[in-house]
């Protein structure tokens, strides 16, 4: 019976969304800052600027070749009106993999459509956190991989 009341306790602490929310990471740089920004700049259809916040935050700012810079300002002006009315931003977690890499994932909330946001970042030799990669999705795919599915009520017989 004990046994039996153990596994129903785990089970509840686990499957429960009660959770308390974690803290946003210490970083010692405002990386939250840096992506709400970047994403307001896509909401507010000034794509070329949102391009150069990735540009000056890249690692490798040479990666961001003309082609896939032209291609990032078409996607972000089509975000800006294919998604009406902005609702909101919000940092909506991360994933670290060392105390050198994390990845984060926002999202933006617009009254047609979501954007979902990527953000690779990495502490390179000098110390600063830059961008290694960087991806922007019209859907929940990629955030779907990493949030849990919560199940409601009992299962049904």
């Amino acid at each position: 019976m004990l046994v039996r009341f153990s596994v129903c306790v785990l089970a509840c602490l686990v499957l429960s969304p009660l959770h308390a929310a974690e803290k946003a990471p210490d970083l010692g740089y405002d990386y939250q800052a840096m992506f709400l920004s970047h994403m307001k700049l896509v909401a507010d259809g000034k794509g070329d600027e949102a391009v150069k916040v990735l540009e000056t935050n890249m690692v490798n700012a040479d990666i961001l070749n003309a082609d896939l810079k032209e291609n990032l300002k078409k996607k972000f002006a089509l975000m800006y009106v294919a998604g009406g009315k902005l609702i909101n931003h919000e940092v909506v977690g991360y994933k670290r993999f060392t105390s050198r890499v994390y990845r984060f994932t926002a999202v933006s909330h617009y009254e047609r459509a979501l954007a979902v946001y990527t953000f690779t970042l990495v502490k390179t030799v000098s110390g600063e956190w830059k961008i290694s990669n960087y991806s922007v999705t019209d859907g929940l795919d990629e955030l779907e991989k990493v949030t849990p599915y919560i199940p409601i009520g009992r299962p049904q017989d």
